[in-house]
């Protein structure tokens, strides 16, 4: 029996109900300039999802959050090490540079072995390991180091998952205790530079964390704006495609009129005529 013209098609319902739930562009409250500064960054990240990770929307969005986490730890790495060589502070700003190093190869590395565990354990364990040395180098619990390895099992959650985002803030969680513990004793950690720059490097660093964690967010919605676009278009390509196809087979299909007027008739004879 042909399809009614009434009867709703499931994914083109479901495809207009979410084009009227999606929100706009997470970034149009920013300047244009801004925003198409952006978005061409973000197409440009698009390069390093690798193949394997394109089909599956949910691997394709942690994929595109490692591009930006290397990307955005090069850049703030950069920034900091270029601010730490400035004001005389040589040791931080080593450990900022090798660790702004592996995050630029952290897109590459995701790009060339398409190992999504690989790369988010690179990323999350280099933000642990140069957190962990910037706190012992700059005074351990009081310094702002210890603000931004809080935010490790929060980087960790977005890009690896529940799982390893809760052996990451074991992990973090131990190395706090551990150097909370030191200052308990009186094990004091001494800062490795001059101390009158104390104030301005903590300022620094718990301003800087407050950029990173809003760029952090944006980063996240728009990974996921991207990713419900996309679940969007390729609901609307199946709604067209059975569109099409239910077309075709109604023009296919001949009506029931028509085919009973060339039915050829059989007159079937009873055994007693025949007899």
């Amino acid at each position: 029996m042909a399809l009614s013209e009434a009867e709703p098609q499931f994914p083109a319902v479901l495809s207009q109900k979410l084009a009227h739930s999606a929100t706009d562009s997470p970034l149009r409250f920013l300047p244009a300039v801004f925003h198409r500064a952006l978005e061409g960054g973000n197409h440009a990240i698009g390069r390093f999802i690798p193949d394997c990770c394109r089909h599956d929307p949910e691997l394709a969005r942690r994929a595109r959050l490692i591009a930006h986490f290397g990307i955005q730890g090069t850049i703030f790495g950069a920034i900091y090490a270029i601010f730490y060589s400035f004001i005389g502070h040589f040791h931080g700003a080593a450990v900022v540079l090798v660790c702004s190093v592996i995050f630029a190869a952290v897109p590459w590395i995701l790009k060339r072995t398409g190992n999504i565990g690989l790369s988010g354990h690179l990323v999350v364990g280099t933000m642990a390991a140069g957190f962990t040395q910037l706190t012992l180098i700059e005074g351990g619990i009081h310094c702002h180091a210890v603000a931004w390895l809080a935010s490790v099992p929060l980087c960790a959650l977005l890009i690896l998952g529940t799982r390893p985002a809760a052996v990451w803030c074991g992990v973090c969680f131990l190395v706090g205790t551990i150097i909370s513990v030191l200052a308990l004793f009186g094990l004091e950690l001494e800062p490795l530079y001059d101390p009158r720059w104390r104030d301005l490097i903590d300022a620094a660093g718990n301003l800087g964390i407050i950029v990173f964690l809003f760029v952090l967010g944006l980063v996240f919605e728009v990974s996921r704006a991207t990713a419900f676009n996309r679940m969007r278009a390729s609901l609307d390509e199946l709604a067209s495609s059975n569109e099409e196809s239910r077309t075709t087979t109604c023009r296919k299909r001949p009506s029931p009129t028509y085919a009973n007027a060339w039915r050829p008739r059989v007159r079937v004879r009873s055994r007693s005529s025949i007899a």
